[in-house]
């Protein structure tokens, strides 16, 4: 993350405001469009690489053709359209180049997923590292040129498709690949629960600073983004756990129920110790994390992070609950708290933000965060308890 970070500061700082906007622009509209793409396949992927070690160079062919039939509409549609309606904003020469990227990139990651859900973490730890300094490296390059913004945008294509032929080849040559007899349509039913997870979590991950935005202009957003964005970060730490918890937890429901309930007990307790660690440190170092941020101690803004640290709580214990549904086959679960949680988010923040401002929307995400707790808690706790 933070090699991406870099090259995106250092793209941004070569291209100035115009040029830097249409590339952050191009890409943030990709990422939210991507769900589509992945249609929730690499999640599934970890439960059944978990359930089924033995079949993962089959899964991992079947997922990486079911994503190649999605891009066969998905790219030219986000190649053309944006374009055609926006051009100023998304100019076509670096659309379809863009589009062509994130699609490689999609592909490299079911390639990760593979080794994840097989608990080879070290080998997908490399491979995302190495990935980070192929993105990194044009990046340096280009911009001790007179680079354009096309330029960085081939140079980031190029990256994620050199990410994508590494990742398969370690696949290639760590399991065993053959064709998976199993109906492509089963693979996209069984994916949609997932698909509509992310697609309600990209919901939920832009609603309010976009409503903060819209209701108190762009000084607030300009105000709450970065806390947002902080908060955001933390959340890496339990989500690293999150993703070895999918497959570990998948494999032991699937042969010793039991032994699966007291691992979810002990991965459900250490996320909460980590969220009261994290959010105490939030807390107590957010006047310093106020004078990071905007340079200065702004005591709204001092109150907003404060009350961030309860979004990192409630976050780390969610990590805990969520891979228990996913494992148990229960999505369709999480996808209904997910629902309460972003319909709160944004009935709140619409009704509040207007008023109140920026410290209503980090109340508000506070509450959605709870209910989220609560929905998943109310389905995930059955299958936790000891029997």
């Amino acid at each position: 993350q933070a090699l991406v970070s870099v090259a995106v500061v250092l793209t941004t700082r070569h291209l100035g405001v115009a040029a830097s906007g249409q590339y952050l622009a191009t890409y943030a509209l990709l990422r939210q469009a991507a769900p589509i793409l992945n249609f929730g396949l690499d999640t599934l992927f970890l439960r059944e690489a978990g359930c089924a070690p033995s079949a993962v160079g089959s899964h991992l062919i079947s997922i990486s053709f079911a994503k190649l039939l999605l891009a066969i509409g998905w790219l030219p549609a986000l190649a053309l359209l944006p374009p055609l309606l926006f051009p100023r904003v998304y100019p076509p020469s670096v659309m379809w180049v863009a589009a062509i990227g994130i699609t490689f990139q999609a592909l490299g990651t079911s390639a990760v997923t593979a080794f994840q859900g097989s608990m080879r973490n070290w080998i997908a730890c490399w491979l995302q590292v190495a990935s980070g300094v192929f993105l990194l490296l044009p990046v340096v390059w280009l911009a001790g040129r007179s680079s354009a913004l096309e330029q960085f945008v081939w140079g980031r294509t190029g990256a994620y498709i050199v990410s994508a032929v590494l990742r398969f080849a370690f696949a290639a040559r760590t399991y065993r690949i053959q064709p998976d007899r199993r109906p492509l349509l089963s693979l996209y039913r069984d994916g949609m629960p997932f698909m509509a997870a992310d697609i309600l979590a990209t919901i939920y991950g832009t609603a309010d600073v976009t409503i903060v935005a819209l209701l108190q202009g762009k000084t607030a957003a300009g105000y709450y983004a970065p806390v947002v964005t902080l908060v955001n970060t933390l959340f890496l730490i339990p989500l690293s756990v999150y993703l070895v918890a999918i497959p570990m937890l998948s494999q032991r429901y699937a042969q010793d129920p039991p032994a699966a309930r007291r691992t979810a007990r002990s991965f459900l307790g250490g996320l909460t110790a980590l969220g009261i660690l994290l959010a105490g440190g939030v807390l107590l170092f957010s006047p310093f994390l106020s004078r990071l941020v905007y340079g200065s101690t702004i005591p709204i803004m001092t109150k907003t992070t404060a009350l961030a640290s309860a979004v990192v709580f409630f976050k780390s214990i969610n990590y805990g609950l969520a891979p228990v549904l996913i494992a148990v086959n229960r999505q369709n679960k999480r996808v209904i708290a997910q629902i309460a949680s972003v319909v709160t988010n944004i009935g709140l923040n619409l009704l509040l933000v207007g008023s109140y401002g920026v410290i209503a929307a980090a109340l508000v995400y506070v509450i959605s965060e709870a209910v989220l707790c609560i929905g998943l808690a109310i389905y995930a706790l059955p299958h936790i308890r000891a029997k």
